[in-house]
């Protein structure tokens, strides 16, 4: 009896320590898993002397998270880059400080949400239910078993930190600056974080209407201007990041069977797939739909829950997620980890007030949501496997989607690396063109190979013809440089290496591989002068 009576007296410690186990057996053994080479190879290891040096820090600010000077590149991700910073000057290119990085924000976004929540006075019970859902719900997988996924777990830690701090300050009677000065860091931090955060100019004018006490007309103005001041300063610097990235158009059906997809994964995760997916609407994406909207059925003929609450939900989820697709045209659930939170206003406000009207109710409620809890658990649990390595995560991915060509490009790499290279030539003859063009992907693997067997001439003019093709290549140029060098052409490798360190913004790589090229160049002219 002592112990019930403990863990009612001590609601708040025990629910998070419930929330953090669940985490940790669901995501714990991921710390023990490698890289899976599907962009985390391209922000990490790849550029790991880049990111390694806090020297660079400042330009981190002025490239993109990729440092690509291609033009499609719109992905400006100041404090993912900075995250990987801390994690390289832990444990160099060791994956287990990065992994356990992803699990430790997963645990303190879920401190900061049920805190959130808690603040803005819903059902003790009915919160509790959501976030043991949140935390092990198998649409977040991506986000926190995938190292490059935790961008989205950063941009959840950031705003509901500024929205904790903001209501706060007007919460107390004698409002202190310092807390609104920390409210306009978080914010800055979230915009720098993703560019999804610049929606909380008109998020956060109607969060303080609809929970915050003593706001006056000046408070709105206020925070409203500063916002503007730094999203202008934000947008400023991503600018001369990015330069101006094509915008992509939208294709309205498209956008909305996006939505709807999005919806389903979760409310009904059977669909939680590890590859970029496209947006297939079926029977279970319909029936998602329905239980979405019952909710709002039961506001506005019932009066069960605040139909402004359960509204403002709905604009968050929407809101947040829309920016997705200015940059890109397929489904990655990683996306909806914070997006999420606009269902769990739409959650707590329907069984709050459910559990109000109808009290009966409320253990099959308890009942319903426990057994959720225990299904989204396992299956996360089962999904974080295939982060394991590279290996296994490209054989689930094929599973998902046999003969995707990016799939067997990734394949033909993985082989590459390997040295097993007729099987890398095996998995580029499955590519076949109609037109005689190949991306550019598949001219960056069947031009290394050919490296690799020593062919420096094929692989020489794959890579010229790459790089006539999109001169901004950076992997045309590095390879050519070193083809070059390894034929003793030595003029042709410096003209490369050169354009290469003019392209890279300072990478000390490429600079020691001019150097390296310069010098064995002279030291090649000073021998044929003798």
């Amino acid at each position: 009896m002592n112990f019930f009576n403990f863990i009612k007296n001590h609601k708040t410690i025990f629910s998070l320590c419930f929330f953090i186990m669940l985490a940790v057996i669901v995501y714990g053994k991921s710390v023990k898993y490698d890289f899976v080479h599907f962009d985390d190879d391209v922000l990490i290891l790849n550029n790991y002397e880049y990111i390694s040096d806090y020297k660079n820090i400042p330009k981190f600010f002025l490239n993109s998270v990729f440092c690509s000077n291609a033009d499609d590149d719109n992905f400006y991700r100041p404090v993912l880059t900075l995250s990987f910073l801390i994690n390289a000057m832990i444990s160099g290119k060791e994956p287990y400080i990065y992994h356990a990085t992803n699990v430790f924000l997963h645990i303190v976004s879920i401190v900061l949400i049920y805190i959130f929540f808690r603040k803005l006075s819903f059902d003790g019970i009915c919160l509790f239910l959501f976030m043991s859902l949140f935390a092990v719900h198998p649409a977040f997988t991506h986000a926190v078993a995938w190292i490059p996924g935790r961008n989205d777990v950063l941009l959840a830690i950031f705003i509901i930190s500024s929205l904790i701090i903001l209501f706060d300050y007007f919460k107390n009677t004698q409002k202190q600056n310092l807390r609104l000065a920390v409210f306009y860091i978080m914010f800055a931090a979230a915009l720098f974080t993703k560019e999804n955060a610049a929606v909380m100019i008109i998020a956060v004018p109607v969060f303080m209407f609809l929970f915050c006490a003593n706001v006056s007309k000046k408070d709105y103005i206020t925070v409203i201007c500063v916002m503007f001041f730094l999203s202008a300063a934000y947008a400023v610097l991503r600018k001369a990041a990015l330069g101006n990235p094509p915008v992509k158009e939208l294709d309205f059906i498209y956008v909305l069977q996006s939505i709807l997809v999005y919806f389903e994964c979760l409310v009904i995760p059977y669909r939680i797939y590890l590859f970029p997916d496209k947006a297939d609407v079926n029977i279970i994406t319909a029936i998602s739909f329905i239980i979405i909207l019952i909710p709002f059925a039961a506001s506005f003929f019932f009066g069960i829950g605040r139909k402004k609450v359960l509204l403002f939900g709905a604009f968050w989820f929407l809101a947040f997620l829309l920016p997705v697709f200015m940059g890109a045209s397929y489904i990655l659930t990683h996306r909806i980890y914070f997006v999420s939170l606009g269902g769990g206003f739409i959650f707590l406000e329907f069984f709050t007030s459910l559990a109000v009207k109808m009290r009966f109710l409320k253990k099959y409620i308890v009942f319903l949501n426990l057994a959720l809890v225990v299904i989204f658990a396992f299956s996360a649990y089962i999904h974080v496997n295939s982060f394991k390595n590279q290996e296994v995560f490209l054989m689930n991915a094929d599973i998902e989607h046999p003969g995707s060509e990016a799939l067997i490009l990734m394949h033909a790499r993985y082989y590459a690396e390997q040295g097993r290279l007729d099987k890398a030539k095996k998995e580029l003859s499955k590519i076949i063109s109609k037109d005689g063009s190949y991306s550019e992907t598949y001219l960056e693997i069947l031009g290394y190979v050919y490296a690799l067997e020593g062919e420096y001439d094929k692989a020489a003019a794959v890579f010229e013809h790459l790089h006539k093709q999109v001169p901004l290549n950076a992997a045309a140029v590095l390879h050519l440089s070193e083809i070059y060098f390894l034929k003793e052409e030595y003029q042709k490798a410096l003209y490369y290496a050169g354009m290469l360190v003019s392209m890279s913004k300072g990478n000390k790589t490429y600079i020691k591989q001019y150097d390296k090229i310069k010098s064995s160049a002279e030291k090649y002219e000073n021998t044929d002068l003798k």
